[in-house]
């Protein structure tokens, strides 16, 4: 509805620029995030130009923007939330009944939190402490499951996924779920990254968590 109010008023030129200033803000704030996560600033422009490089050829006026703006909201709440304890992941369901009714990708939220519980867990001592921080990424966990059944279709919306992914015939003609063509000029992207990930590591100055490598 946003969207179409903004194309409305002031034209597709607007939606564009608007599109790009938010592209730009979000690489910019992951650019941040990587430095004050203790990484160089010569690795966060690497990886922030890799990432650019991957969703390059999603930088379209569409819904999935968002997605891209909740999965690294997701990322780094759940870090805070390992670094410092406390409620910081409380706000992600509230978060998931939003990005459920605006793109299909809210099927990540999840999978970020559960990754993350599972990284949390691996990091330590098993304290009381750990203890509670588990139970605190279990619990939203759990509700953001449940978060995406508030929308008009209620359980409907999962089923509908479920059946878009598994037994539609649909994934065939999407590229995105192919295997990778490596070799080809299109696989480049893909290639850099998975160098990067066994490049990246070896010239930082600190060793990688386990919360890290989960």
């Amino acid at each position: 509805v946003g969207l179409a109010s903004l194309v409305d008023h002031f034209g597709w030129s607007v939606a564009v620029a608007t599109t790009a200033l938010l592209l730009a803000t979000l690489y910019s704030v992951l650019a941040r995030s990587l430095i004050r996560d203790g990484a160089s600033p010569l690795i966060a422009l690497v990886v922030a130009t890799i990432a650019v490089g991957i969703a390059s050829i999603h930088f379209l006026v569409r819904p999935h923007l968002f997605t891209f703006v909740f999965v690294l909201w997701f990322l780094d709440t759940c870090r805070r939330q390992h670094e410092e304890g406390g409620w910081h992941v409380v706000i992600l369901p509230p978060l998931m009944v939003l990005w459920a009714n605006l793109h299909g990708g809210f099927l990540a939220g999840p999978i970020i939190v559960a990754t993350a519980l599972i990284g949390h867990a691996l990091s330590g001592p098993w304290d009381t402490e750990r203890r509670r921080n588990v139970t605190r990424f279990a619990v939203v966990l759990g509700l953001c499951v449940l978060a995406p059944l508030v929308n008009p279709y209620g359980v409907g919306l999962y089923q509908h996924v479920g059946k878009l992914l598994v037994s539609s015939g649909v994934t065939e003609l999407i590229d995105e779920y192919q295997p990778m063509p490596f070799g080809q000029a299109k696989a480049r992207v893909f290639e850099w990254v998975v160098l990067a990930m066994i490049a990246l590591p070896t010239l930082g100055s600190r060793r990688l968590s386990r919360y890290d490598l989960a």
